[in-house]
């Protein structure tokens, strides 16, 4: 694990953003940080209330989660600030995001399994593994094969955005 004492941890949540090229959850920030020390999810939402209530972060809403991206601020800031890390300390970082963003995407799965119950009656398990721990498995009754294909198809192009809502349901 890669110490970041030597800067605001701010600072990696905006170059996270940075090098992501696109908008992100608080959960996926917090996902891609697990490389450094002492970086918790609470720690990441107080980082991105922070940077977003300096201007530093554009939100948007989908309906169900909320993105983060840098705002123009954000990308001014931050080429500031990264000219006072040290370029060795610098690499480093962005050679452990570049490996988290790696295995991230490696690690990450989204799929289903149709699975028949009698005739023309299925149930369809959605799942999410995030490396071999499993985040979600949800079996849900279909009927027929027609509207387990279409649950199947909507997981697999929703299931971050369900995932985060049950999640929100769960816990409120």
């Amino acid at each position: 694990m890669q110490n970041t004492d030597i800067f605001d941890k701010r600072l990696l949540v905006l170059l996270l953003l940075r090098e992501a090229g696109h908008e992100l959850s608080a959960e996926q920030i917090s996902n891609l940080c697990s490389e450094f020390e002492d970086i918790t999810y609470i720690d990441v939402c107080m980082f991105i209330d922070s940077l977003r209530n300096s201007g530093y972060l554009d939100e948007t809403f989908d309906g169900t989660r909320t993105f983060y991206s840098l705002s123009p601020a954000g990308e001014e800031i931050l080429g500031e600030l990264l000219e006072l890390v040290p370029g060795i300390n610098l690499l480093n970082i962005k050679n452990i995001l570049k490996n988290s963003f790696e295995d991230y995407k490696q690690n990450y799965e989204i799929d289903t399994m149709i699975l028949p119950i009698k005739e023309d009656e299925y149930k369809v398990s959605c799942y999410i593994k995030d490396d071999n721990d499993e985040l979600i498995n949800l079996t849900i009754y279909a009927g027929d094969k027609e509207t387990a294909k279409n649950i199947s198809n909507n997981w697999k192009e929703n299931a971050d955005d369900l995932y985060g809502k049950i999640i929100e349901l769960m816990t409120n």
